[in-house]
């Protein structure tokens, strides 16, 4: 007769060895460091499209701007380069104090706008928004607007039989 040693058992093992669990806890954290990565991309994308909507703002206060500046020149012809300079050191100054950027959190905050060469009708601006990113991959981000600034007409060109009012009395 055979006697069984109680140490051994020839059925089969239940449960899970040391290794197992090692494992399995190693490929839990790396999706949960993965998960974390993705939240982390998600946040800083949420943050960088908030500086967008508050530049998309921005450049439609300018344009509202340039509208009041057009409406207030007097004569003919189209804003010159100055005055959409002018306009630009306007609005950034009024967004820093006004809307205190730093507070939002929108750091470096400028505005540059640059006319194109005007046609009869309206000169191409192309205004950049630029801010600073700090603690982000995204360090600097700029947002481009492009208008076209309609020109003042010449009224007094023409008369009432919309002929040239150039007469030297011929």
């Amino acid at each position: 007769m055979t006697r069984r040693s109680p140490l051994r058992s020839t059925s089969s093992q239940n449960g899970f060895t040391l290794i197992e669990v090692l494992i399995a806890l190693l490929v839990l954290s790396i999706g949960l460091v993965g998960l974390a990565a993705l939240q982390l991309t998600a946040l800083q994308r949420a943050q960088s499209s908030f500086y967008v909507s508050v530049a998309t703002a921005a450049a439609l206060d300018f344009e509202e701007r340039v509208w009041v500046a057009l409406a207030g020149k007097t004569g003919s012809g189209c804003l010159k380069q100055s005055d959409f300079n002018s306009i630009a050191t306007d609005l950034k100054s009024h967004w820093e104090t006004t809307t205190n950027l730093d507070r939002i959190g929108i750091p470096e905050f400028d505005a540059t706008a640059v006319a194109g060469t005007p046609t009869a009708d309206y000169v191409p601006v192309d205004l950049t928004l630029a801010w600073g990113e700090k603690g982000t991959r995204l360090e600097d981000e700029e947002f481009k607007y492009t208008l076209r600034a309609a020109c003042r007409p010449d009224l007094s060109a023409s008369d009432d039989n919309g002929e040239n009012g150039d007469s030297n009395g011929d």
